[in-house]
């Protein structure tokens, strides 16, 4: 697995050629992934990632898009270590009217 480029090569990129870092993300996370026991899971969650930022228009919006998503995740989890049944909780089942 190849190192991360260090901040000063990534500001460059992301200021004089962001296609380039784009690239740079996508490879290092397919990399990532692909070395991964839980690769499914993984490229499932990297697909609605992306899918989510495709929307954004600027930097600006994708950091905003990344940080909601971590902290709908975190406010889950958070739900799960205070009540362990929030998972198991049954949804009603209403009966069709004939």
């Amino acid at each position: 697995m190849r190192a991360l480029p260090n901040f000063d090569q990534l500001r460059k990129l992301a200021v004089n050629d962001p296609r380039q870092l784009e690239q740079l993300r996508q490879e290092m996370i397919a990399e990532t992934i692909s070395n991964s026991s839980k690769l499914s899971q993984l490229a499932t969650v990297q697909h609605h990632i992306d899918q989510r930022l495709s929307r954004c228009s600027n930097p600006t919006a994708r950091l905003l898009a990344i940080n909601s998503m971590m902290h709908d995740k975190l406010y889950q989890l958070s739900q799960i270590l205070i009540s362990p049944d929030y998972l198991s909780r049954q949804a009603k089942v209403l009966p069709f009217k004939k």
